[in-house]
């Protein structure tokens, strides 16, 4: 599971994987989060020690290393009281805490994505890919695509380190039996190329990019032929409608495609990796290379103190910074001008106080708060400025610091997950904040058990603006 707590989900009853089961490594919280239960609407509640940590769509915001949980629980329904703010699937963990005596544990593993076999799922996905691509008639790319490899290529590295143990300082602090330390650590370093659902595209032809469309006349005439936009005329054998009148051999003059914005572009955009000819051009470009990397590092620290039978506390609080690079079909022309560069700093904290006021009648009160960022930074887009794309130079007066390749859609020219486009809409990213205020009470009578509490929270959610 690549060390994704998360992923420990997939293996408990009711619960419904969509899509392709994938190796997820720690900090991706998109699949890692993907999770229903049959019927649900809504999302998921995910908490940490009692502490929501809700993120973006219903996502977890925070993911610790497995190191660090000591307890995961996944209820699908029978949803008690105090679940109230989802439809889906309430997922709930609990931290290790320290003891009396110390301990520490200390991980390194490596995975090399091909010594791995591929699952019944991924096979499945793959000849589902293969028998479409056959089934449009593309067997050039059918065929390339069935002799690839059945898992992408790549190396994962992942270490992690846990302490814990009494606080205490030789004739200053004394912590047993009082007070007690969890401190974890846990880095990530994932090198692979794109995921298999990732790598089909549809790019134009060298002909196509010189404006000779001719051989897609062969393909389908009637489908395929260009018309001259600025010959719209009214028909005179049909009142209310419009013609056009088609360019000669369906090849477009160059002085009406040549600028300096179409050349920055154009030159920009891979060439064909697989031989359509005689046929529809698509999906001619497989981008088996294109790198899927992600850097990942998280901090988990508790502090625990149990000042007489009847009071305990704990404060704890995670930190970590999670970044990914994919989907940089430009690898080959200009590495790194698409990566997404997903930035994901997040950080939660929780206090809490647990006061038994006898052995039936307990009272709880925890605070807790969570903060994260959700950011698409599309570095390699940055460096360029609106003359450096081919318009005017009082543009880059205008962007100032801001500037970046204006997006350009391509309609027509397809990835995986609808119509190709280069360069970026600015998305500064989106910001949000939770915080929250609980209070429990339980009493056992007999054989009866009655809880009763409140459960406050204040959500923020802000779209970045330059």
């Amino acid at each position: 599971i690549g060390n994704n707590i998360m992923a420990l989900a997939r293996m408990s009853p009711g619960v419904q994987v969509p899509g392709t089961t994938q190796f997820l490594v720690q900090g991706q919280i998109g699949g890692g989060s993907a999770y229903n239960s049959p019927g649900s609407v809504g999302g998921n509640e995910w908490s940490i020690d009692g502490a929501s940590t809700n993120g973006t769509d219903r996502r977890a915001s925070v993911m610790p290393s497995p190191d660090v949980i000591d307890e995961f629980k996944v209820e699908t329904s029978n949803f008690d009281a105090s679940f109230g703010h989802a439809t889906g699937l309430g997922i709930s963990m609990s931290t290790k805490s320290g003891a009396n005596q110390f301990h520490g544990t200390s991980t390194l593993q490596f995975i090399n994505q091909r010594w791995n076999a591929a699952s019944f799922f991924v096979k499945q996905a793959r000849w589902a890919q293969v028998s479409a691509l056959n089934t449009a008639g593309n067997t050039a790319a059918a065929d390339r695509l069935a002799d690839s490899p059945m898992l992408n290529s790549g190396k994962t590295l992942n270490y992690q380190a846990t302490i814990s143990g009494p606080v205490y300082i030789p004739k200053v602090v004394d912590g047993r039996n009082k007070l007690f330390f969890f401190l974890g650590f846990s880095e990530l370093k994932n090198r692979q190329s794109a995921r298999p659902s990732e790598i089909n595209y549809t790019v134009p032809t060298l002909a196509m990019r010189a404006g000779d469309f001719s051989d897609l006349l062969r393909v389908d005439p009637v489908r395929y032929q260009v018309y001259d936009p600025v010959s719209t005329r009214p028909d005179p054998a049909r009142p209310g409608h419009w013609i056009r009148t088609p360019f000669p051999g369906n090849i477009l003059p160059q002085a009406r495609i040549r600028n300096p914005m179409y050349e920055f572009y154009a030159k920009r955009m891979p060439l064909p990796n697989v031989d359509t000819t005689g046929r529809d051009p698509i999906n001619n470009y497989l981008a088996t290379g294109m790198p899927n990397n992600v850097d990942y590092r998280s901090w988990n620290n508790r502090i625990d103190y149990q000042a007489t039978d009847k009071h305990r506390f704990f404060v704890r609080w995670f930190k970590s910074d999670f970044l990914e690079g994919a989907q940089d079909y430009t690898y080959e022309t200009e590495p790194g001008l698409m990566n997404w560069d997903e930035k994901r700093p997040a950080a939660s904290a929780a206090a809490d106080w647990t006061y038994a006021a006898s052995p039936s009648t307990i009272f709880n009160v925890m605070v807790d708060t969570n903060w994260f960022l959700l950011q698409n930074q599309r570095l390699g887009t940055r460096k360029y400025k609106p003359s450096d794309v081919g318009l005017p130079g009082y543009m880059d007066t205008k962007c100032a610091a801001s500037c970046v390749m204006p997006r350009v859609l391509f309609p027509g020219m397809t990835h995986w997950n609808g119509d190709m486009f280069m360069g970026v809409t600015v998305d500064p990213g989106t910001k949000g904040r939770q915080q929250a205020a609980k209070f429990n009470f339980t009493h056992i009578r007999g054989t009866h058990s009655i809880r009763a509490g409140v459960d406050v929270r204040q959500h923020f959610r802000t779209q970045l603006q330059n």
